[in-house]
Order: structure tokens, then C-alpha cells, then sequence
């Protein structure tokens, strides 16, 4: 007769909890373009909604254990990650905007509530196991980590060599792989941490045709790494390889010579496949030197600028990108994109320096001080090696990684969790050693039936809400990615009705900073006036916004958009006073002055943008940024040839045209030039250079349609008529030949 056994079920949905989140983290991102942050967002979500379903099967298990086993070293064990939560909590609670530090910002996802759940994560993982040892296997949990290790690198060497399945803005083939961690600098801090995994199985396998596919496996797991191109992984993974194999020679009993040859081969492969790849040299010959180092060492400096500010408790989650803007400086574009922003220190130390001061740093360090004492304490038998260990070789390999970057969402789950095993294993065998583990009955095993249902039905109701918080999460992203793309078509009040869609599931800054910004622009840049009822929804977004630099040039958009001058100037310069070292606030405001007329103001700020962008000559600048330096350059000339030809200033302007022209060649400048010969009444000039954009631009019937107009204006009906069906032959339906071939028909 069938015996149900509801402790048993409770058992099976506690492991399907864990191992899904080490499983799934790492793997799931958004394949169909359905969200908006379409690879942070579902790896938040997935965890968030799994640690509901951990804490339910807690309360569960709770319910249905006879006898709770209480631990004075398990509860050790959560001191310090739980003091370090704790300075974060009040860091942030202290911190300039809580709400923001609660929820963190939209691109990281990594805020108070992120934390909270990832200290859930470990109290629940080691909570459970100490109850029941047997509840997972560390075969089990290296045997998950492997498998979604090795899918996530398969995809990664995939896409560098071109066989992908999605069509990325940014593609990786040949370039970097990010596979589905969204970033290769991510990809590289999972390989990390997952490497060890595999060594793990090798030696626990029984099977020699089982170890050569772990051991494929592995080799597959260091392409990736090396395919990332991450730098700081490189050098974590080398230096913590060499140590690993050192302390596997110690193992003299289990540490045989086919194994020693292994190690050396995977080195010598991987140091064979770096010196065969041009890109590989290169980013290792600038590893400690050039601009790569430059640009850490300015995210160093402003770091410990900030810190200064505020030494003992920080200044509180996520608010990084605020606090940095004001290091931006002519060096910064030196060394980075002049679009990238800096919202981390990419250092560990300084990261938790900036946001939870000396306290936040301290109890870290502590933290992992002891996560690595209890790995001694459980390796210290050199005739035995503890699963522990080997997770505490991929931590160590982060921790190096991390004086150069940053933490991220899936590194941060592996660590906190990794850490719960660690802390349970450790737990276990320290009772048994001192004999201290303590039975007492459970109280909650002994209510009514009917009691115990009830409670069930609200823990259940509890994480069905969980569900559907979660669920609203990625609907409110989804409406917000049509939204904008309907505002890319033009379709202005379905954009607006689908805004609405998204801010009424989840009502994120980003999304009226976004909406009301990019709208705005559509607005300014066409000239159009703003109608009624996006005129009051742009006002009622603006009362929302709070201060930061992205905020206030937000709310300089929107009083542009609905000619509020005076209020969109005080919004442009209190972006100038967070960051007054850098180009962009200038070029913000030269192009608002332009737009209202003020156009000697526009000339000011314009050269004061130049004057922060970095000389384009100077030798320490990065070689692959220095296309959109000089992008940038040619556009800031042409909008002041712009404001000259406004003037009618047409001789300054054709100069500033040419400069912009010279640095680069674009069809809208070299039109701007025929147009002033034009405006001077120069009209062979104007004819050659519409003669050059015709050559170099073939199949734009502007060319020859405007030429068509000069030769008429000669008097030369001929050549105007040849050019005239030129251009009707690029395009029947042009208006501009239409209307200009009606034109001469009615001469």
C-alpha cells in the first residue's frame, strides 16, 4: 500500500530549489528581445523567485520535522555576512535616496532587497542541510554547477567562432564572447568560479571514459575563459591554477602522475592558444600598462575620493554613478568610451569602501577571512580533500578577479551560496568533533493538522504573490521595450499608453527618465509642438525625478520640449555642477542654446565641450576609442558651422564644415558645405562639392536633385534635366525631384 511521506516531497522540493538557482542563474537571459534589460532582469528574477520557493519549502520542512537540530557553530557561521548586511542596511537606510539603494539601480539590479535575498540564500541552504545531511550531495551540487557551466560555454565558443542564434547589436563573433552572462567580463568571474567543479568529478569518478568527458569538459570551460578576452580573469586563473596544483601535489596519496601531466597540459594549452591570437597578445601586452590600467587607476582615485567623504558607513547602495560623474574628466576620454559612465570602482575593497564605508569593508573581509578559515579547518587532513576546498579555490580565483572589476548578479549567488555549504559543512564537522549539536522538539510538528493546513495556505498565498511580483516585473519591462520602440515609429499615444502599461506594474525611475527623455528628444530635434496631454504627462514626470545627473538632464529635456527655457537652462547647469570636467553637460547645453536662438551662448559651450574632449594627437590615448573621439570631435564642429551658417556668418561656417569633414566624412557635412557656397551665391562651388557627395554618396538622389536646381539657376536646362531624371531613376517617388521637376515643366 502506497505510504505518502510528506517530509520526503518537502526534501524534493527543497533540492529542486538550490540547484535550480545554481543551475539556472548563469543561464537564463532574454533570447527573443522581449525585455528591456533582457540579461540582468531574468537571472534577478529566476533567483528571486526561487528563494520564494526555498523559504516555502523551509516552512515546510519546518513544519514537518520532529525535532529541530540547533547549532551554536552553524549560527557562527552567519554572524559575519550578517553584520556586513547589517552596515549595508544602514548605510543605505542613511543614504541620500533609500528607495534607490532598496532596489538598486536598473542596470545592476544589486540593491538592499538583492542582498537581503542573498543572505535568505545562505542561511536557507545551510539551515536545511545541517537539518538533513542528506538532503544534497556534493556530487550533486558540483554535478549542476558543471552541467550549467559547460552550456554556458559551449555557447560561448559558439558565438565567437560564429554560430550563433541570436543577432546581437554588438556581435561576438571573433570579438569577445559573452554568451549568456550578457558581458565577457561576467562570462569570465562564472568560469572562475565553476572550474574547479570538474577537478572535483575527475577525481571522484570511478570511470576513466567519464573523466576524459569532464576532462573535455574543462578544456572546453578555459576556451571560454580565454575567449572573454577578460584580462583580470586570465591573470586570477593562472595564478590560482599554479597554487591549486601545488596543493594537489601535497596530497601525495591521491595526487597520482597522470594527473600531474593533465594539469601541465591544460597550462600548456591554454598558454599555446594566448600566444597564437593576435587580439590575446595584444590585450596581454597592454595588460599592465596603457590604457587599460589608466582607466582602473581613475576609477581607483574616485573611489577613494568618495570613501574619504564618508569613512565609516559609505554612502549606501547604488549610488556610484552619481558619485563618480564628477571624476569625469579629459583623462576619462583618454582611456574609455566617452559614453561609458563610471557606477563601480572595479576593485572589491573599494567597491564595498564606497558604498558601506570602513564598517562595510571590514565585516567583508572578515566574512571571507573566516569562510577560508573553515575551508582550513575542513581540509587541514592532508589525507583528505574536502569538497569545500575546491569551491574555495573558484571564491579565491573571483577575489583576484575582482581587484579589477566588479561583482555581478550571478558571481554574487555562486559566492553567497557556495558560502552556505561551506558554512553547514563546516558546522557538521565541528559538532561532531566537540559534540555540541542539541535536539529540541519542534513546536511548530506539534500543532493541529487543521492549523498546520491553514498555515500552509498563507505560505502558499505568500509565494504566489511572491510569483506575481516577480512576473510583473518582466510584463512592466516588456511594455516599457514596446514603448519605445513604438516612439521609434512615431506612434506617439500608443508609446505613451504602453509607458503607462509598464510604470502602473512597476513604477522604476528609469522608465519615466527613459520615456520622458528619448520622447522629449523627438520632440526638440523635429521641432514639433507638444500636445496637451504629453505636455502634462512630461510635467508630471519631472515632479517625480529626483536629483542625479541623469535625472536632471532628463528634466532639461522635458522643460525644452514644452518651452520652459528658464527651467530647462537650470536643469542643463545643474548637470555642469555634478560634472563640470566633462564634455557632455557642455554639448547638452551648446545644442539647447542653438535650438532657442541664443546663438553666440551655443558658440561659448560648444568650444568649452572641445576644450574637455582630449587632444586627438595625444599618444596615450586608447586606440579603439579614438573613432568616436574623433566622431564626436567632427559633430561639435559641424553643429558650430551650423550656428555660423544661422548667423549667416557663411564663410566661418564653411571653415568649421571642412573640419568636421577632414576628421570625418559624412554625407550631412559635406551638404552644409554646398549650402553656404550656395547661400553666398557661389554657385560653381556649391555645383563641385554637390558633384563630390554625388561620386562618393551614388545612390542618394539629394545630389543630383540639388544639382539639377544649380544648373537651372545657370541657365544650363540640359544638364538640369539629366540630373534631374538621375535622380528620379534612384528614386521614382522622391518629393523633392517631384516637386522640382513640376517646377520646370511649369517654366
Amino acid at each position: 500500500m502506497f505510504n505518502f511521506n510528506p517530509l520526503r516531497l518537502v526534501s524534493l522540493l527543497l533540492k529542486f530549489s538550490i540547484l535550480a538557482i545554481f543551475f539556472l542563474v548563469p543561464l537564463v537571459f532574454d533570447p527573443a528581445y522581449f525585455l528591456y534589460n533582457n540579461f540582468i532582469l531574468p537571472k534577478s528574477v529566476i533567483f528571486f523567485t526561487l528563494t520564494g520557493l526555498l523559504v516555502f519549502s523551509t516552512f515546510l520542512h519546518l513544519l514537518f520535522l520532529k525535532n529541530i537540530k540547533i547549532s551554536r557553530s552553524l549560527l557562527k557561521t552567519w554572524l559575519w555576512p550578517g553584520l556586513l548586511l547589517l552596515a549595508l542596511s544602514l548605510s543605505s537606510l542613511l543614504s541620500v535616496n533609500f528607495f534607490h539603494s532598496w532596489q538598486g539601480s536598473y542596470e545592476r539590479l544589486a540593491g538592499l532587497d538583492f542582498y537581503l535575498a542573498l543572505f535568505l540564500w545562505l542561511v536557507l541552504i545551510s539551515f536545511n542541510i545541517y537539518q538533513n545531511k542528506n538532503l544534497i550531495k556534493a556530487k550533486e551540487i558540483f554535478l549542476t554547477i558543471a552541467l550549467s557551466s559547460l552550456l554556458v560555454s559551449i555557447y560561448a565558443v559558439s558565438q565567437f567562432f560564429g554560430f550563433d542564434f541570436m543577432s546581437w547589436k554588438e556581435s561576438a563573433e571573433g570579438y569577445r564572447a559573452f554568451s549568456t552572462l550578457g558581458q565577457p567580463n561576467y562570462l569570465g568571474l562564472f568560469l572562475l568560479l565553476s572550474w574547479p567543479t570538474y577537478f572535483y568529478l575527475i577525481f571522484k569518478s570511478r570511470s576513466k571514459v567519464n573523466s576524459i568527458f569532464i576532462g573535455l569538459a574543462l578544456l572546453l570551460n578555459l576556451l571560454a575563459l580565454v575567449l572573454s578576452f577578460s584580462r583580470g580573469s586570465w591573470l586570477a586563473f593562472l595564478l590560482i591554477f599554479i597554487a591549486f596544483l601545488w596543493w594537489l601535489a601535497k596530497k601525495k596519496n591521491i595526487f597520482k602522475p597522470k594527473k600531474i601531466l593533465l594539469g601541465g597540459l591544460i597550462i600548456l594549452a591554454f598558454l599555446a592558444f594566448l600566444s597564437s591570437n593576435s587580439m590575446l597578445k595584444d590585450r596581454l601586452n597592454n595588460f599592465f600598462s596603457g590604457p587599460a590600467v589608466s582607466v582602473r587607476w581613475l576609477h581607483f582615485q574616485a573611489a577613494g575620493s568618495k570613501f574619504i567623504d564618508k569613512p565609516i558607513l559609505g554612502h549606501g547602495l547604488e549610488h556610484q554613478d552619481n558619485l563618480f560623474r564628477s571624476d569625469l574628466n579629459k583623462k576619462w576620454a583618454l582611456y574609455e568610451k566617452l559614453n561609458i559612465y563610471m557606477d563601480r570602482a572595479h576593485n572589491v575593497f573599494l567597491d564595498y569602501l564606497v558604498v558601506g564605508g570602513a564598517l562595510g569593508l571590514i565585516f567583508f573581509v572578515l566574512w571571507v577571512y573566516k569562510l577560508f578559515q573553515q575551508v582550513y579547518f575542513l581540509d587541514k587532513d592532508r589525507k583528505y580533500f574536502s569538497p569545500a576546498t575546491f569551491f574555495a579555490w573558484g571564491i579565491l580565483g573571483v577575489l583576484v578577479a575582482l581587484q579589477f572589476t566588479f561583482e555581478t548578479i550571478t558571481s554574487q549567488v555562486y559566492l553567497w551560496g557556495l558560502a552556505g555549504f561551506i558554512a553547514v559543512w563546516w558546522a557538521q564537522k565541528k559538532d561532531s568533533d566537540l559534540g555540541r549539536e542539541v535536539l529540541k522538539d519542534n513546536f511548530f510538528f506539534r500543532l493541529n493538522v487543521y492549523i498546520k493546513a491553514l498555515m500552509v495556505l498563507l505560505a502558499f498565498f505568500l509565494l504566489i504573490f511572491c510569483l506575481y511580483f516577480q512576473v510583473n516585473r518582466l510584463s512592466a519591462d516588456h511594455y516599457f521595450r514596446s514603448s519605445l520602440s513604438q516612439l521609434q515609429k512615431h506612434e506617439y499615444p500608443a508609446s505613451m499608453l504602453l509607458y503607462e502599461y509598464a510604470v502602473n506594474l512597476k513604477d522604476l525611475p528609469k522608465y519615466h527618465r527613459d520615456f520622458a527623455q528619448q520622447i522629449s528628444y523627438v520632440f526638440i530635434e523635429n521641432r514639433l509642438p507638444v500636445f496637451r496631454e504629453l505636455e502634462l504627462k512630461l510635467k508630471e514626470i519631472a515632479s517625480k525625478l529626483g536629483p542625479g545627473y541623469r535625472n536632471y538632464l532628463a528634466k532639461a529635456y522635458i522643460y525644452q520640449a514644452v518651452k520652459d527655457y528658464d527651467k530647462s537652462e537650470y536643469f542643463y547647469f545643474q548637470t555642469i555642477d555634478i560634472a563640470p570636467n566633462y564634455y557632455q553637460p557642455y554639448l547638452e547645453i551648446a545644442r539647447f542654446y542653438k535650438n532657442i536662438a541664443k546663438y553666440d551662448l551655443a558658440k561659448d559651450y560648444y568650444l568649452l565641450a572641445l576644450d574637455r574632449l582630449p587632444n586627438l594627437s595625444n599618444s596615450k590615448m586608447a586606440i579603439s576609442h579614438k573613432p568616436q573621439l574623433i566622431t564626436y570631435n567632427s559633430l561639435i564642429y559641424r553643429d558650430l558651422g551650423e550656428t555660423e551658417f544661422l548667423q549667416g556668418n557663411y564663410f566661418q561656417a564653411i571653415e568649421l564644415f571642412k573640419q568636421a569633414y577632414t576628421l570625418k566624412s559624412h554625407p550631412q557635412t559635406l551638404k552644409k558645405i554646398a549650402d553656404s557656397y550656395f547661400a553666398l551665391d557661389d554657385y560653381d562651388m556649391a555645383i563641385e562639392y554637390n558633384l563630390e557627395g554625388q561620386e562618393n554618396y551614388s545612390d542618394d538622389p539629394a545630389w543630383p536633385t540639388a544639382l539639377a536646381s544649380l544648373y537651372e539657376l545657370q541657365g544650363d536646362k540640359d544638364l538640369a534635366q539629366q540630373s534631374l531624371e538621375r535622380a528620379l531613376v534612384l528614386d521614382p517617388e522622391y518629393e523633392p525631384a517631384l516637386s522640382l521637376k513640376k517646377l520646370l515643366s511649369s517654366n
